[in-house]
């Protein structure tokens, strides 16, 4: 649960207009803890949050064998410390004079905490806060020295103090024309009264340092230096640090200058104004992390499961499809031949597709493991909580993507065996798959009742009982693995979508896994009677069992269904010898958790 980061206005309710600048200050300091106390009992506010569009939840057996709790479809999502909320001061019963409404802008937030002189918070962010004096005494650098320039004793990128902002808008800020008491403007500076100065990203970083600016390159500088709550961005790449910001009227031009590190964000503009924004401490970074690596690595073991079980499987019906085609094409029947080609081919759906979000999954994991390193570190240091922050952004950025990923496979391996969620894990079958709903009985060892289906010949001759029977014809989805005979005709009775199976072929295989294809149309059968030698056994290549079935709706040919192709009749086996059909449901394991290999991609799994 994402911590509530209480902030205030900045409220001045209680000073009249002939108090001086300290009163001022005290007066800030004591409404902002009437704030703190009002809303201490308060119930936190949430982040927003994304919603990861057409997700499947993480299976049971993954959040299980974690033990955390459960990951929803949705992730708290939010830029650097996006807890802060913007509250309405009318709200909370502030007021603020005039005069207080000229000099501090009504959208002007404050970190709550202890105000200066009080007892020391925990997190030293907790006391940083406009006060007078706030960046009056600075050190600028020093490029001949390698010297980083330092705000009230404090170096930049030593302890944070901040870890999230949001944008307040965009002004002309007499802080940046007038609050600069060390750099190129100090002849201008009239801020003498309260002595505080804004710091600048220029004056302090060293050339070589310095980095394209962007609001989080500059975020991260600000918030490590004391009492600073606001940041500035102007001319595309001037960025400053203030105690507060002071609108003065102008003319009403956008931020639309781009930044210099990225493009797409907004950096003040060419005329002076600024894109300003806010600072506040949530203190959350290192359990921001902890969640954010909890459901990653959920997300990439899901991943990695289903990747690993699908290209198993997706070999298996390689292995099949090649089984098949060479028995056929031994024993004369090209439509079952044809069948091995179309399941090496559909296989390709099960042994590569997972790799649609292979980039996403390698950026989570790089994440991960960066996070991985930043684990338990001391989040008050800037470096580490730079990392930190890094990690957990782009373990959000990603971990939607590798879950669809995930997903999208796991939904192939259904199809393929859609009894997959409950022999190998123990999952409840999905409710809206009739095959998986269908096959249930038969992975429960319940009864079963006869399936409606006949030898696909009874629709040429009611009387002809062939050995062996084989069909072609136009395929509803992939062929299917492991499930024997019976599972074929449960899944056929239960296959409407994409089309309404009116027939399957099912093949027992010697040294590959049975395998079955289901059809929206039957057109060519083939049918094996025997005792005639085989070509297998005539050719002297030696004989390799195989049996083949192949079933039609009964209730279909009742009403007159009959396949449109050819009947082809034969008097020998179908592969060299007599084999009987394979009707057990075959129960394939969960695979153990490793790297994947794939040609030469290599898929980690994540530690």
């Amino acid at each position: 649960m994402q911590k509530f980061c209480v902030i205030a206005l900045l409220a001045l309710a209680s000073a009249k207009p002939q108090d001086d600048v300290s009163k001022k200050f005290e007066a800030l300091g004591n409404a902002t803890k009437a704030v703190a106390a009002g809303w201490k009992n308060k119930t936190a506010e949430k982040n927003p949050q994304l919603p990861i569009e057409k997700l499947r939840s993480i299976p049971n057996h993954i959040k299980n064998r974690h033990a955390v709790a459960e990951v929803k479809s949705v992730m708290v999502v939010s830029s650097l410390g996006g807890c802060g909320q913007k509250l309405n001061a009318k709200k909370m019963g502030l007021k603020k004079s005039a005069k207080a409404a000229k000099l501090w802008n009504t959208s002007s937030l404050l970190q709550v905490g202890n105000f200066r002189g009080r007892k020391a918070p925990e997190h030293p962010g907790r006391e940083s806060f406009s006060v007078p004096g706030a960046g009056g005494t600075q050190v600028l650098k020093d490029e001949g020295r390698s010297t980083t320039g330092s705000v009230d004793g404090q170096e930049a990128y030593v302890t944070v103090l901040k870890d999230g902002f949001f944008e307040v808008g965009c002004y002309f800020d007499r802080m940046l024309s007038h609050g600069d008491k060390y750099g190129n403007d100090a002849d201008k500076y009239k801020m003498s009264s309260s002595d505080v100065s804004i710091a600048l990203y220029d004056e302090l970083i060293l050339d070589e340092n310095k980095e394209s600016m962007t609001p989080t390159v500059c975020f991260e500088f600000c918030r490590s230096l004391p009492d600073m709550v606001y940041f500035g961005i102007a001319n595309g790449g001037q960025c400053y640090c203030a105690p507060y910001y002071h609108p003065k009227p102008g003319d009403e031009s956008k931020c639309d200058s781009p930044c210099s590190g990225d493009t797409t964000l907004m950096c003040g503009n060419m005329k002076g104004k600024s894109s300003i924004f806010e600072m506040h401490l949530c203190d959350d970074v290192a359990e921001d992390l902890s969640t954010a690596m909890s459901a990653a690595k959920d997300a990439m073991d899901y991943y990695m499961e289903t990747a690993l079980f699908a290209k198993e499987l997706g070999d298996k019906m390689t292995a099949s499809g090649q089984a098949l085609q060479t028995v056929a094409g031994l024993s004369g029947a090209p439509g079952a031949a044809d069948n091995g080609q179309k399941a090496m081919g559909a296989s390709k759906s099960l042994t590569q597709g997972f790799m649609g979000e292979r980039e996403n999954y390698e950026s989570c994991l790089a994440a991960y493991k960066l996070g991985k390193d930043n684990e338990g570190g001391d989040m008050t240091k800037s470096a580490n909580a730079i990392a930190a922050e890094h990690a957990t952004k782009d373990m959000k950025k990603t971990v939607g993507a590798v879950v669809s990923g995930a997903t999208a496979t796991h939904d192939e391996i259904i199809k393929a065996y859609p009894v997959f969620d409950q022999v190998v894990f123990g999952d409840a079958p999905d409710g809206g798959d009739a095959a998986a709903m269908k096959l249930k009985s038969l992975v429960d060892g319940d009864e079963q009742k006869e399936a409606d289906f006949r030898v696909a010949s009874y629709a040429f001759d009611t009387t002809y009982e062939p050995a062996h029977s084989s069909c072609s014809g136009v395929s509803t989805g992939l062929p299917m693995m492991g499930l024997g005979k019976d599972g074929c005709a449960l899944a056929c009775e239960a296959t409407v979508y994409p089309d309404v199976c009116v027939g399957f072929s099912h093949y027992t295989l010697t040294g590959a896994d049975d395998i079955c294809f289901m059809f929206a149309d039957v057109q060519n059968v083939e049918t094996f009677t025997g005792p005639e030698a085989s070509l297998l056994q005539k050719n002297g290549k030696g004989a390799e069992p195989a049996s083949a079935f192949c079933g039609i709706k009964m209730s279909l040919m009742s009403t007159g269904y009959k396949p449109k192709g050819d009947w082809k009749k034969t008097s020998r086996d179908f592969g060299g010898g007599s084999l009987a059909h394979k009707n057990d449901l075959t129960e394939y394991s969960a695979p153990a958790m490793a790297d994947l290999k794939l040609g030469a991609v290599t898929l980690e799994k994540a530690p």
